[in-house]
């Protein structure tokens, strides 16, 4: 199985679990953590993250798998998603896990403050702090 395929069937197995900030699995996530872990990489920040892989930066998201990080600009990254379904009419369907920075510890008490590993749909969420998109594998 390809990486990218890898990638994107761990992040959908990861969808309903609980966010917990500084959590890297697998029974709870925050961003990173989340995006870490499905990569089968060291656990670190989106702002690390961004900077292991930013010489795979490309200009938007086009494909399934691609992290989209959101911030003030590239230095002062706060998220990380990733794209789980692309449009070509600028719709994005992400992954990712986020609670407002909610320390959730239960499934219920993670439902209960819509603080989860969940898809959302890009045009909707956060879209004006979009600060760059990268492609890890680059193919």
């Amino acid at each position: 199985m390809h990486p990218r395929s890898e990638f994107l069937q761990r992040l959908r197995s990861a969808i309903g679990l609980p966010y917990r900030w500084g959590a890297d699995g697998p029974t709870a996530y925050d961003c990173s953590g989340l995006m870490c872990a499905c990569l089968g990489v060291e656990d670190t920040t989106a702002q690390g993250l961004y900077a292991e892989h930013r010489d795979h930066e490309v200009p938007r998201v086009r494909r399934p798998g691609q992290l989209v990080f959101y911030g003030r600009d590239t230095k002062h990254i706060t998220h990380v998603m990733a794209s789980l379904l692309c449009w070509d009419h600028g719709y994005w369907i992400l992954v990712g896990a986020r609670g407002g920075n909610q320390d959730t510890q239960t499934v219920h008490d993670a439902a209960r403050v819509s603080a989860l590993v969940d898809v959302v749909v890009h045009q909707r969420y956060r879209y004006h702090e979009v600060v760059a998109v990268i492609d890890p594998w680059g193919d």
